[in-house]
Order: C-alpha cells, then sequence, then structure tokens
C-alpha cells in the first residue's frame, strides 16, 4: 500500500506487514482520497480492509485526464509531459536487464532502494497530478463535467463487487451474430483487394 501527504512525501507498506497497513487504512478512512485509478485500487484496499463504504469522497485523476481528453492517460507520461518532471521512470526503464537489455517488469528484482523509490513515487505523482489537472478543468470549465463522470464510479465499483444480472444465452446468441457478420465482411475485404488478409492487423 502507497500513500503520500505532500509533494515529495510518500510511504510504503508491504502487503504483509498486517498491523502496519491496518494502521495506514485507518488513517485513509472517512478521508478525501486521491486515487490515479479509482476502480482499479479500491478492490485492493477492500481486500486489506478498507471497504468501498469507509471512504468519504475522492478524486480520480485517470478521470480528469479522460475528460480534458489527454492523449496519455498513463501517470508517467502524464508527470513527464504536463509537470516537467523528467526524471520519473517507466517499469520498462526501473526493471530492465543489464545483461538482455530487456525489462522483467518484476520489482522483487531490482535493488530495494530503487524498487521503493519507484512504487512510492506512484501516489506522489498522483497527489502533484491531480493539482495540476484540476487547475487546467477549472480553466476549461469543466470541473462539474469531471465531477459527474466522477460520482459514476461509486455506482461502477459496487457493480464490479456484487456483479450484475446477464442473459448469458442472449448474449452467446448475439456472438455468434456477430462473428457471421465479421466473416462476411472479411470475405468482402478478400474480393475486393484479390487476397486473403488478417483484417484486425
Amino acid at each position: 500500500v502507497q500513500a503520500s501527504w505532500a509533494p515529495g512525501h510518500a510511504v510504503l507498506v508491504r502487503a504483509e506487514n498486517r498491523p502496519a497497513v491496518a494502521a495506514l487504512l485507518h488513517q485513509l478512512e472517512r478521508k478525501h482520497l486521491i486515487f490515479q485509478s479509482f476502480l482499479d485500487d479500491v478492490p485492493m484496499l477492500a481486500r486489506l480492509g478498507l471497504p468501498l463504504e469507509r471512504i468519504r469522497s475522492f478524486d480520480d485523476v485517470m478521470v480528469m485526464s479522460y475528460v480534458l481528453q489527454d492523449p496519455a492517460l498513463g501517470l508517467k507520461p502524464q508527470a513527464r509531459e504536463r509537470l516537467g518532471l523528467t526524471w520519473v521512470r517507466d517499469i520498462d526503464e526501473v526493471t530492465r536487464d543489464p545483461v538482455t537489455g530487456k525489462p522483467h517488469y518484476d520489482l522483487s528484482r531490482v535493488p530495494f532502494e530503487e524498487a521503493l523509490v519507484y512504487s512510492a513515487g506512484d501516489p506522489d505523482l498522483t497527489l502533484r497530478l491531480r493539482a495540476h489537472q484540476e487547475a487546467r478543468l477549472r480553466e476549461a470549465s469543466l470541473w462539474r463535467v469531471y465531477e459527474t463522470d466522477r460520482d459514476c464510479l461509486w455506482l461502477a465499483a459496487d457493480m464490479m463487487r456484487n456483479g450484475i444480472y446477464a442473459d448469458a444465452d442472449h448474449f452467446e446468441a448475439l456472438a455468434k451474430e456477430y462473428e457471421a457478420k465479421i466473416a462476411t465482411v472479411h470475405a468482402q475485404i478478400e474480393v475486393l483487394v484479390e487476397e486473403a488478409r488478417t483484417v484486425s492487423a
């Protein structure tokens, strides 16, 4: 679990350290929280002991970027482009094997201090980016649009947690119908270009 309360200040607690996790989550209860991606983080927080009902309010930086129609929604690209933080590194760079030159994406194989800085940096960047994006939204008169989109995430989180009823037979029939239509279109394309093509490529 990572959290930041001010730019340049963050904490990372390993999930297996249950007392420390519980203490951190207790501090987060009934607070206004800032997420990079609310729907990704909420299930993890619930498993660790902070259910949806104990989150008072929140902001979501990815939704802010979506409303602003930013081309790159990822935290690291946004931090570099919007905040000018050129020192921010991607997971590919942090986990790049010095011998093969290829990333392995396993932070447990990275020196602890380096992995710590990378991991604890996420909430720090999220906090910084939130202030920047709020200013842009307000300047563009889009703050109310953002709030509407953000508040829909409570419903989406409930749907993720509880599930929704779906007519499996209907969707199976629909899938077969679409597959038949796709096959027809593929055949038409092959006639037009006079050779077989993988259309999705």
